[in-house]
């Protein structure tokens, strides 16, 4: 069974694919005024821990555009898919990987806004915002629970 692609699924990926595209062609024009030396981790505080040169920012957009591909692909074939535990039968199944599936769309969203704000706010040379982290953490699994704990009440029953 391959689901069909719903409004959500296609927003997601447009959305995913609008944050990175935007996020390359950001850099594209820029390149040539960023500095050689542009920070590249950051620790758990937010402040910068290491630099690099200017050629690792292409790095996490093209993981960003790996990651939006391969959830693309994985997402078309729910069969694969380690469904936690949840009892699926003919009745919950199309409602379980809709589910699932929606939930795959919106961590891939989060990751692909996580990315392009990132390779972005490098470049301010700033430590990261204190909230960024407890942020993203509670918008990722926030996000997480929105989807599965319907998904295991519902089982239970």
């Amino acid at each position: 069974m391959r689901p069909k692609w719903t409004k959500y699924d296609r927003a997601t990926y447009l959305i995913s694919a609008f944050l990175l595209l935007a996020t390359c062609v950001w850099l594209a024009v820029k390149w040539k005024e960023l500095p050689e030396l542009v920070p590249m981790h950051y620790n758990f505080q937010g402040e910068i821990d290491r630099y690099g040169k200017k050629s690792e920012l292409l790095i996490v957009p093209i993981f960003g555009w790996v990651l939006v591909l391969l959830l693309g692909v994985v997402s078309r074939f729910p069969k694969i898919w380690n469904t936690g535990g949840l009892e699926l039968t003919d009745e919950n199944r199309e409602y379980v990987y809709k589910r699932l599936r929606y939930m795959l769309d919106t961590m891939m969203v989060l990751v692909s806004g996580v990315f392009s704000y990132l390779t972005v706010f490098t470049l301010t040379g700033e430590n990261l915002p204190k909230a960024f982290l407890p942020v993203f953490i509670l918008l990722l699994f926030g996000s997480m629970a929105y989807f599965l704990v319907p998904l295991y009440r519902k089982n239970k029953k």
